[in-house]
C-alpha cells in the first residue's frame, strides 16, 4: 500500500469525525434554542407568536411579547391556533334514536254520563309531535242505580285510525228484592294502541252504551290517556 492511500484514508476518517462533531454539536444547539424559547414565553400564555421580521429579506426572529424590534426590522405576530371561523349553516333534524322516548298524557277525573248507541269522546289528548306512538288508556266505569247489566264499549281514535273495540258488562250492586244475587258496580276498561302519527296529532278515548233500557245508565269516572313516542315500532 502506497503512502499516498494511508494520508487519503486518514483525512477521510478525520471528515467524518468531524461531520459527527458538527451533526451533534447542532442538535444540542436545537435542543438549546428550544428551552430557551419554551422559558422566554415563545409563543406567549395565550398562544401568541411575536417576531421582528426584516423589512430587506424578510427573515423572521421569535421574540418575547412587549419586545421592541430594532431598526430596519417590523413587528408581526400571529395565533398558534388561528381565529374561529364563522358557525355554519343549522343542519336538519335528524329522525329520532332507537333508545329515546318522549311520554304524554291527559287525564280527567269528572263523572260524566255514557251516552247511548253513540260513540262520544270522553277525553282527548292532543298536540302529539310526529313520530311512532305506543298509546295506553283507561276508563273507570260505575253503573248508576241500574237494576240491568249495562255493557260499555270503549275505542281510542286517532287521525291514522282506531283501536280494537274493548267492552265490559257493569253490573247491579245489588238487584231488586231482598237476598238477590249481588255484581260488581264499578269496572276499569283498559285500552292500547300502536300507531304512527303525523305532527300535530290528538288522540281520543271514545265511549258509548248499546243498552237502550231507560233504567240502564253508566257513568264514566276517572280517565287516562298516555302516549309514549318512541323510535321504532316492531307490531308482530
Amino acid at each position: 500500500m502506497g503512502l499516498a492511500a494511508k494520508v487519503d484514508r486518514r483525512v477521510s476518517a478525520r471528515r467524518t469525525v468531524a461531520l459527527v462533531v458538527m451533526l451533534g454539536f447542532g442538535g444540542i444547539a436545537a435542543s438549546v434554542a428550544y428551552a430557551t424559547s419554551a422559558a422566554t414565553g415563545i409563543p406567549g400564555p395565550d398562544g401568541v407568536f411575536h417576531a421582528c421580521a426584516n423589512n430587506v429579506s424578510g427573515d423572521l426572529r421569535l421574540v418575547p411579547e412587549g419586545k421592541q424590534c430594532t431598526p430596519g426590522w417590523s413587528s408581526v405576530s400571529w395565533s398558534q391556533t388561528g381565529p374561529s371561523g364563522p358557525p355554519g349553516p343549522q343542519g336538519p333534524q335528524g329522525p329520532a334514536g332507537s333508545g329515546s322516548s318522549d311520554a304524554f298524557s291527559a287525564q280527567a277525573g269528572n263523572e260524566v254520563t255514557v251516552p247511548v248507541l253513540t260513540p262520544t269522546t270522553l277525553l282527548t289528548l292532543d298536540g302529539l309531535p310526529e313520530g311512532n306512538y305506543a298509546i295506553s288508556a283507561a276508563v273507570v266505569l260505575h253503573n248508576l242505580d241500574s237494576r240491568d247489566t249495562t255493557p260499555v264499549l270503549c275505542q281510542l281514535v286517532t287521525s291514522g285510525g282506531a283501536s280494537l273495540t274493548y267492552s265490559a258488562r257493569i253490573d247491579p250492586f245489588t238487584w231488586q228484592g231482598l237476598g238477590s244475587p249481588s255484581g260488581a258496580s264499578t269496572m276499569t276498561i283498559p285500552l292500547s294502541l300502536t300507531t304512527q302519527l303525523p305532527g300535530n296529532s290528538s288522540v281520543s278515548l271514545q265511549c258509548y252504551s248499546n243498552h237502550t233500557s231507560p233504567t240502564a245508565t253508566a257513568l264514566a269516572g276517572s280517565r287516562q290517556i298516555t302516549a309514549i313516542r318512541v323510535g321504532t315500532l316492531v307490531q308482530k
